[in-house]
């Protein structure tokens, strides 16, 4: 899969809220960094970790209520978009999440995805 191909099913699957399918994307071996305020929880390291780690995020999710985002820019093998979305927490409420979503792509998988947050 090339790099563009790979933008478009992140954006097509984001945009439906279906970001499990996104996982399909990715390298067995693939890191995944969050800039976001708990330190311990900034790198994770191979696609199971990412996905318990995403799934532990949702868990605390009661409702979607909303996901905007821009179409992907491409360049060589490095993706990113802006993305919007906004959350119903279970314990704490309201939450708008507003970041730049950064992706590595070789040899038609996603290696290196990174998340630049307010």
């Amino acid at each position: 899969m090339t790099t563009n191909e790979i933008a478009q099913k992140l954006y097509e699957n984001t945009s439906k809220g279906d970001h499990a399918r996104n996982y399909e994307l990715f390298s067995a071996d693939a890191i995944s960094y969050e800039d976001g305020p708990d330190p311990s929880n900034r790198e994770t390291i191979g696609l199971q970790a990412i996905i318990a780690r995403c799934n532990k995020f949702g868990e605390n999710i009661e409702k979607e209520l909303s996901i905007a985002m821009s179409e992907p820019l491409v360049a060589g093998n490095t993706i990113v978009y802006k993305l919007i979305i906004e959350f119903e927490f279970k314990d704490t409420g309201y939450f708008k999440l507003e970041e730049l979503c950064l992706y590595k792509v070789k040899d038609g998988k996603i290696v290196y995805e990174e998340y630049f947050n307010q």
